[in-house]
């Protein structure tokens, strides 16, 4: 790519390689299994192992279920939705819309988008239409769907400064531009769209069975959650390309694999694109000596069998270029929403894989809980998933968490978390949120920021539990 004349070296042709790119990861959403009913739980920062009751520990730990405090309750349609565009968020383009970014600005812009191995979208809604629990039992139908996707630290670098290299800013006279080619691979975007029902029981092994074992313990409660999931739609996306140093001139590209879209008998479809049963374990303690503090550990997916049907999925092979300002392409962008393509069988071997990897993957989570005062709960978790899959929880999470009972009728929560993933982005979370307690009435509410500029807000409206 040649340099212009006010020493900046950006091209329509690389803007345009971008908005190529980045159409096709804006239709690509991916999403989670059994999601969780109570706002407590993100008030806390997702910091209750040792504190779910109700319905609140049917997706959490199901041990909870025999705990004190959980009896009969209800939540009819608990919502929960996040947003997030990272590491440079919409608030940092607002900031300059219609103006020119400053060459600091965009280093700096780059350096967190290097160091978060690149700029991601994250969007979502998670419905639960019943969650309701009796005695020790449990049951929950819910649904989720979200979207995610990335887009290299190449791409990014074309959209900030060209392909001229980062270390002339317009303002410096005397700069020699170093041009080097930007790869448009390695973006990538997952979808998967699916309803989950749970059944959960648990035990109150210290009430039911007295012996030397079980007289340590103040309370002892070992629970289960057996989920059956249905996939609904799913797709996941991986580019490939290059922008050379030396021509004005890309290519771009991209694979999909995408649940077949079809418009008769569409309910059965749809319905059932991949189905499984999950298992999830649970326990929760307190002893005898130190009743004050309660312990929880819980296994979610200690084994998962769901699998997407291969049959009802089609493999897709976009392409483009970019000569001298002319785009061409291989496709029409209209293509994306029509029944066709080829089958599942003639994919790469890499995006098959990327298929066989969105499944739900062992996640490990510790607490405790300890009553500082009879009003006032600190509550500490430390998380750990297993692999990839689809993205239920952070990779990684240590945080806690405080409820403070003002009133009876009120209930004031507070959480902080830090957190990672498989793309080596570290975070932190801060969350808050109350309960009012109407008689048998609860108006629970939470939202959590994190620093990466997601969001994510709850409102939940239920019977005997917050």
């Amino acid at each position: 790519m040649l340099p212009a004349r006010t020493g900046t070296y950006r091209s329509a042709a690389v803007t345009a390689a971008f908005a190529a790119v980045a159409v096709v990861l804006a239709a690509v959403p991916a999403t989670a299994q059994l999601v969780n009913a109570s706002a407590s739980s993100l008030a806390l920062s997702g910091n209750d192992t040792a504190t779910a009751r109700a319905f609140g520990a049917i997706s959490v730990n199901p041990a909870g279920l025999a705990m004190p405090e959980s009896d009969f309750s209800l939540a009819l349609f608990p919502v929960r939705a996040y947003v997030g565009v990272v590491p440079i968020t919409l608030a940092d383009w607002k900031q300059y819309e219609g103006k020119l970014v400053p060459h600091a600005t965009k280093t700096q812009w780059m350096k967190n988008i290097d160091s978060s191995a690149g700029q991601r979208l994250a969007a979502g809604v998670d419905l639960s239409a019943v969650a309701l629990t009796f005695w020790h039992l449990g049951f929950q139908f819910s649904t989720a769907v979200a979207a995610n996707g990335r887009l290299p630290p190449d791409v990014m670098e074309a959209v900030l400064f060209g392909n001229a290299g980062r270390e002339c800013p317009r303002e410096r006279t005397g700069c020699t531009p170093r041009p080097k080619t930007l790869s448009v691979a390695d973006g990538s975007a997952d979808l998967a769209a699916t309803t989950t029902a749970g059944l959960s029981f648990a035990a109150p092994l210290a009430e039911w069975m007295r012996n030397d074992f079980t007289q340590a313990f103040d309370q002892l409660s070992l629970g289960a959650t057996v989920t059956f999931t249905l996939g609904h739609v799913m797709a996941v996306a991986d580019t490939s390309g290059s922008i050379p140093h030396d021509k004005p001139e890309a290519e771009f590209g991209a694979s999909v694999v995408h649940t077949r879209i079809v418009t008769d008998n569409a309910f059965s479809h749809y319905l059932d694109g991949g189905s499984g049963l999950g298992l999830d374990l649970g326990v929760m303690f307190s002893l005898a000596a130190l009743s004050d503090l309660t312990v929880g550990v819980s296994v979610q997916n200690a084994f998962n069998t769901f699998a997407w049907d291969t049959s009802k999925l089609v493999s897709r092979n976009f392409a483009g270029s970019i000569d001298n300002g002319a785009i061409s392409l291989d496709f029409d962008l209209s293509d994306i929403t029509r029944s066709g393509g080829d089958s599942y069988d003639k994919a790469d071997s890499s995006i098959k894989k990327r298929v066989q990897e969105l499944t739900f993957k062992p996640t490990v989570r510790v607490g405790g809980a300890y009553d500082i005062l009879d009003d006032l709960t600190l509550s500490s978790d430390v998380h750990y998933r297993f692999g990839r899959g689809i993205a239920l929880h952070p990779q990684f999470h240590v945080g806690a968490g405080a409820e403070y009972r003002v009133l009876a009728p009120l209930h004031l929560r507070a959480g902080v978390a830090y957190l990672t993933d498989e793309f080596r982005e570290h975070l932190f979370q801060f969350s808050g949120g109350l309960s009012a307690i109407l008689g048998p009435v609860n108006l629970s509410t939470a939202i959590a920021s994190q620093t990466n500029g997601q969001l994510l807000a709850q409102f939940v409206l239920s019977f005997g539990y917050r």
